[in-house]
């Protein structure tokens, strides 16, 4: 099934813009940009995001992907993430995340339901026994009592390798 066409809000003087056109201008842009970084840069890792093993918790450095849906996953700084023994191996991922921020009285202050004035994008590091959704940074395998990055098992790499 193609991808139907994008449209942009067009304005003009006199136009009176609700909620919805903001968040439709809002939703344009944000297409668009998840349409380049998969046509231009592709899903999977950018740059960083190393993984390495300490005792029972994953190290992740910092560094960019772009998951499936062309969303871009930002670790501004070193991550560390216990390593659950669910199973003899472990996948080490990343995923995209919008959460609310910052709740206002509901619209008109007559007590109605609360709103948020933010969405935070985010991007999580996980340790799960199935490959999950997301990005794959790292496979690990149980080595004695421990664990290891399996060096057999190399992240996806973006089309466009940065710094």
């Amino acid at each position: 099934m193609p991808n139907p066409p994008l449209r942009r809000v067009n304005y003009f003087t006199g136009r009176v813009l609700t909620a919805n056109d903001l968040k439709a201008e809002q939703d344009y842009f944000r297409e668009r940009l998840r349409r380049h970084n998969l046509l231009f840069h592709g899903p999977g890792v950018v740059s960083g995001l190393e993984v390495e093993v300490e005792g029972d918790s994953a190290r992740v450095g910092p560094g960019v992907a772009v998951d499936a849906n062309g969303e871009e996953l930002v670790v501004p700084s070193l991550e560390i993430v216990p390593i659950p023994h669910l199973a003899e191996a472990m996948f080490v991922t990343l995923r995209f995340v919008e959460k609310p921020a910052e709740p206002m009285p509901g619209a008109g202050g007559d007590g109605g339901p609360a709103e948020f004035a933010f969405t935070e994008e985010s991007a999580v590091v996980g340790v799960v026994a199935e490959g999950g959704d997301g990005v794959v940074l790292a496979r690990l395998v149980r080595e004695g009592d421990g664990w290891a990055v399996d060096p057999g098992h190399a992240p996806e790499v973006s089309g466009t390798f940065i710094g």
